[in-house]
C-alpha cells in the first residue's frame, strides 16, 4: 500500500475529508476529483481518494446487483 513517512498537512487531510465524506453527496465524483488533482501532491492523498473511490464503485456495483438495497450498507460502512 503506502508508508507514512511524515504526519499528513492540513491540506491533505482536508483533501482526503472530501474524498470520503464527499461520496455522501456525491458518490464516486468527489473521490475521483480528488485523486485526479491531487494525486501527484501527495502519496497519501493518492490512496486514501483510491480507497474512497474504489469502495464507491464496489458499492453502485453492489446497488446494481441488489436493485439499490446495498447503498444503506455501504454508507454506514463507509
Amino acid at each position: 500500500m503506502y508508508a507514512l513517512t511524515r504526519t499528513p498537512s492540513d491540506s491533505d487531510r482536508l483533501a482526503c475529508v472530501i474524498a470520503h465524506g464527499g461520496t455522501l453527496f456525491a458518490w464516486f465524483l468527489a473521490p475521483l476529483l480528488v485523486y485526479v488533482l491531487k494525486r501527484n501532491d501527495s502519496e497519501y492523498v493518492r490512496a486514501q481518494a483510491l480507497g474512497a473511490l474504489l469502495w464507491s464503485l464496489l458499492g453502485s456495483a453492489a446497488a446494481l446487483f441488489t436493485f439499490g438495497l446495498a447503498i444503506p450498507v455501504f454508507l454506514v460502512f463507509h
